[in-house]
């Protein structure tokens, strides 16, 4: 039972760390790790638990597998779902935002460079190394949840899509409900692909329009 315990406060930790920067969606990342752990210890094979617990004698009797209602397992199914398409849209816009930045800190590198001034050009320098980086690695994060959601029932995915675009728009974020309609598009992408092209999807955030 104790490596059960240190399994799942690993993985928890592990899920949250990956997404502590977020932290406005806290309760979307213990649901999303709840979500992943909970499917981890399903695939844990049945003999994994014969040296934790002794063997029935004859004065015991064999209880009853508890279950999991359907209706609750669907429900943590679709919070999982629409936690990482809210996840997919923040990360799109934040990409988005970084790779329009990358232009304008080229135009006032050239700026600095005829200027001549050394050290404003090496900071823009700097600045340009830094950006290239954070984008390599969000468009590699964005990857990762596109991934997630094509190993999940594609009917519950494009309910979630819907449910997600919904609150959205109540809430009065367009910005969102726009960028959610690319997420769509490269998550279907992956789907016939079985791959991302992220030189496609650097291009698509690049050319988006609100």
């Amino acid at each position: 039972m104790k490596n059960i315990r240190t399994l799942t406060i690993i993985a928890l930790f592990i899920l949250l760390y990956m997404f502590s920067a977020d932290t406005e969606n806290f309760t979307c990342h213990v649901g999303r790790a709840k979500a992943t752990i909970i499917a981890s210890y399903e695939r844990r094979p049945s003999t994994s638990l014969d040296d934790e617990f002794p063997p029935l004698t004859e004065n015991h009797k064999e209880s009853e597998k508890p279950e999991v209602p359907v209706e609750k397992s669907v429900d943590i199914i679709s919070k999982y779902v629409f936690c990482l398409i809210q996840s997919a849209s923040e990360k799109a816009l934040l990409l988005r935002r970084d790779i329009l930045e990358i232009s304008h800190i080229k135009k006032r590198h050239g700026i600095s460079v005829q200027l001549k001034d050394t050290e404003l050009t090496e900071r823009y320098v700097k600045q340009l190394k830094e950006k290239k980086q954070n984008i390599r690695i969000g468009l590699s994060d964005y990857e990762s949840i596109i991934k997630l959601l094509a190993e999940v029932d594609p009917k519950t995915v494009s309910v979630e899509f819907d449910n997600y675009t919904d609150k959205m728009a109540e809430a009065g974020r367009l910005d969102k409900v726009n960028i959610i309609e690319l997420v769509k598009r490269h998550y279907q992408d992956y789907l016939k692909n079985k791959k991302l092209n992220v030189i496609s999807v650097q291009k698509d955030l690049e050319k988006f329009n609100f």
